[in-house]
């Protein structure tokens, strides 16, 4: 509270609470970023340097001729040793890539943490038929309703190399094909076309794991902070991620596991 003589100064968002200017590609970067044609896309978010996740990835895709992978930021994150920091990046920059917040820091020349992502108003709320996205940590396959009744829908891998879900230690990733996935999937629906999966990524946790505790072992920030989630999975389930957006009848239809709510 500000006094009789004083002025109430709204207090700015501090490193973190903020998506800062630099992070944004913009329209015209956009609209110039090459088509590429693509007979399976997988969308491979939140990696989040884990090697064993990319291994698995990678051997999807080597499963379907014709399929490209896009790492759709934040491959990098726990990789803090040098070897696996060039071997994280070597084989995702072989790929197609987008920046993630972590890899925009890289430049910032600065020692403030821009980890936020506070869309601004600007961003328009609208989509198309189908939005891919990832960085929530926490994954989504969700149908809404759009003007003139047509539907669109927003997927999101949740993480790639991180547990997504209570008791299931194994990562997502998105795949858009034009066949239906020829792996597993916790869910799979179409979209104009399109066959588009929730695939689980089954890395060697036990590899994971050791390689993480190398880096940031028991009592470090990023252990307190992630290591239970890595070693248990977060207090998430599949139903939450489908949610009532995508009914019983069309997961069936669309060959989710049986024993999903």
């Amino acid at each position: 509270m500000a006094g009789a003589n004083e002025t109430a100064v709204e207090a700015s968002p501090g490193p973190g609470r903020v998506c800062p200017l630099r992070y944004r590609y913009g329209p015209r970067a956009i609209a110039r970023a090459p088509e590429r044609r693509a007979r399976a896309l997988y969308v491979v978010g939140g990696l989040y340097g884990n090697l064993p996740a990319l291994d698995a990835v990678e051997a999807m895709a080597r499963a379907e001729p014709g399929a490209t992978i896009c790492f759709n930021g934040d491959f990098n994150w726990f990789d803090v040793d040098d070897g696996a920091f060039a071997e994280v990046n070597a084989r995702v920059l072989a790929h197609d890539a987008t920046l993630g917040n972590v890899e925009a820091e890289f430049d910032a020349g600065a020692d403030d943490a821009g980890c936020g992502c506070a869309y601004p108003d600007s961003v328009d709320s609208a989509i198309v038929d189908l939005f891919a996205s990832t960085h929530t940590c926490l994954p989504a396959l969700r149908r809404f309703a759009l003007p003139g009744g047509a539907a669109g829908w927003i997927v999101n891998n949740g993480a790639a190399g991180m547990p997504n879900f209570r008791g299931r230690l194994h990562g997502l990733c998105v795949r858009i094909g034009e066949s239906p996935s020829p792996h597993e999937s916790l869910a799979e629906v179409q979209v104009a076309g399109a066959h588009v999966s929730l695939v689980p990524v089954r890395y060697a946790e036990s590899l994971w794991q050791a390689a993480f505790l190398a880096n940031w072992p028991e009592g470090s920030a990023a252990w307190l902070s992630y290591f239970d989630r890595i070693a248990r999975g977060p207090g998430f389930e599949p139903h939450q991620a489908l949610g009532p957006a995508l009914p019983v009848s069309d997961r069936i239809a669309a060959g989710a596991p049986a024993g999903l709510p």
